[in-house]
């Protein structure tokens, strides 16, 4: 038999024991290389969160544009204002969801700093929500994280959180694209 066919016979022995070895029950190596699961160390942490009771008014206010939206619930019905125009109906599907993305928002991480640092001295948008009990929430949404991952905020106690960008995003999108209710106009 030829050298390099004897070596190579002699790898495949020693690969299919260490194979057979590592099946083995409580295997010293096995268990190294397979780690431990962490348990999660926190619950996720949501801004507003589903155990707060509901909304009466949610408020989005563009600083920069000066736009604003003040979306009101009463005995389940939202309606909309618009840059301080007449009230309106709105789009009731649309409005609930707005209002589940916002009691969906996580706050991702607490940080530390100077609210300028994160573009929270200039907010881009500025949002106040009232519950039907009567408490308020106040909060400054600031820039995007670099890592597009979450925007930055500015807790009424004076906390800067991350807000999952999702959340933010549809704040967002509802200023710009309130939920009217479509009415048709009659043809005549």
């Amino acid at each position: 038999m030829r050298r390099p066919a004897l070596v190579l016979l002699i790898l495949l022995g020693l690969l299919a024991g260490l194979y057979f070895w590592l099946q083995q029950p409580g295997n010293p190596l096995s268990a190294a290389l397979a780690g431990t699961a962490t348990p999660s160390l926190s619950a996720p942490e949501f801004l507003v969160g589903p155990q707060k009771p509901s909304f009466s008014k949610i408020e989005l206010t563009d600083p920069k544009t000066g736009r604003s939206l003040l979306l009101q619930s009463s005995g389940g019905t939202w309606t909309l204002k618009e840059n301080g125009g007449s009230q309106a109906a709105a789009s009731q599907p649309k409005a609930e969801n707005s209002a589940g993305a916002l009691r969906d928002t996580q706050i991702l991480r607490h940080l530390q700093g100077n609210p300028a640092d994160f573009g929270l001295e200039k907010p881009s948008l500025l949002l106040s929500i009232e519950y039907i009990d009567g408490n308020r929430l106040q909060v400054k949404i600031g820039d995007q994280a670099i890592t597009k991952s979450g925007y930055y905020a500015l807790l009424e106690n004076g906390e800067i959180v991350l807000l999952n960008a999702a959340g933010v995003e549809e704040l967002q999108r509802l200023l710009s694209a309130p939920p009217y209710l479509f009415t048709p106009t009659p043809a005549g």
